[in-house]
């Protein structure tokens, strides 16, 4: 339970954090670039991605490994991957078809689970085998159920789903406003370089949450707050968090002037005696995720529909 209150924690001051980003547009002294050069931002940020959003069919590439250690209950090792192919059609009665196989390996606190798991949705069923064994699910029958609909609602409303996530940001007065806007501009937080097409955006938390500035920014903030909650995490992260850094490296691909691949690598160190004097050493955590497009309108979803299988409901336990 202390360990879970910790991440959130972290997770409470990050939003604070990083919201400051988006609202930063009317600070004039703020480096929206961080560091990169004028044209390079512009080439980045100029990347519309049109052809992704029209293309009918293209390949997908996807990985992520997490490994967890120094937990209580033990290890958590984690790696999904997969490899296929996606198509959109907007006129029909379910828009996408898709064709992926992907690889499985978890190893998480004693349990353990390594498994290919081929997936498969043609014209709104989607396939999935476990075991050997197909399941399927009739994604349009399905949707008609309000309470499986409602899972996926935020893909109509992208903006909507945002804001769900990120939470209501209290209204800020100047002065806290001006003190967040400040954190963008520490010297060793956030940096954003250029190698080739790579574009690698990187923020070093642990910079951030031992800066004078930071301590400054919490005190802001905290003067809104009557529960003295955003103090109490000012205060804390600083002993929590050893190290932690966060890159986000996006490929542009010149051709299509879009952004083909992304990776993204969380690198994190934290104080687990902060949480419990018995925990003596420190969890790590490392997180690497990457994906990546390609074959735009040249990659058509090649699936067999297998023979036989067995309709799941989606809100049964067995799905």
């Amino acid at each position: 339970m202390k360990i879970r209150s910790a991440m959130m924690v972290l997770i409470s001051v990050l939003v604070l954090v990083f919201s400051s980003v988006a609202q930063a547009q009317d600070m004039p002294d703020v480096d929206l670039c961080f560091g990169l050069a004028e044209a390079d931002c512009a080439a980045i940020e100029g990347a519309t991605g049109d052809i992704l959003l029209s293309a009918e069919n293209f390949s997908i590439d996807y990985s992520i490994d997490l490994n967890v250690t120094g937990l209580p209950d033990g290890d958590i090792l984690f790696s999904h991957s997969g490899i296929g192919s996606l198509a959109i059609d907007p006129t029909a009665e379910f828009p996408i078809s898709m064709s992926l196989d992907t690889l499985n390996n978890i190893d998480a606190m004693g349990d353990t689970f390594t498994d290919p798991i081929p997936v498969g949705i043609v014209d709104g069923i989607l396939y999935v085998q476990v075991e050997g064994a197909w399941q399927g699910v009739n994604l349009i029958e399905a949707m008609d159920d309000p309470e499986f609909a409602q899972m996926f609602e935020g893909l109509n409303d992208p903006e909507a789903m945002a804001d769900e996530m990120m939470g209501e940001m209290p209204d800020m007065d100047p002065e806290t406003m001006e003190a967040l806007g400040s954190l963008l501009s520490i010297d060793g937080f956030l940096s954003q370089t250029r190698s080739g097409d790579d574009f690698q955006f990187t923020a070093d938390l642990g910079t951030l949450f031992t800066s004078p500035e930071f301590s400054e920014a919490i005190t802001s903030a905290a003067e809104m707050d009557e529960s003295g909650m955003v103090m109490g995490l000012g205060m804390m992260l600083p002993m929590l968090l050893e190290n932690g850094t966060i890159q986000l490296t996006r490929h542009l691909n010149t051709e299509l002037n879009a952004v083909d691949r992304v990776e993204l690598a969380i690198d994190g160190v934290i104080n687990a005696a902060m949480m419990d004097p018995e925990l003596e050493d420190p969890i790590v955590i490392d997180l690497d995720f990457s994906f990546q497009v390609g074959g735009i309108n040249e990659s058509p979803v090649e699936f067999a529909v297998p023979a036989d299988v067995e309709m799941v409901d989606p809100s049964s336990s067995e799905f």
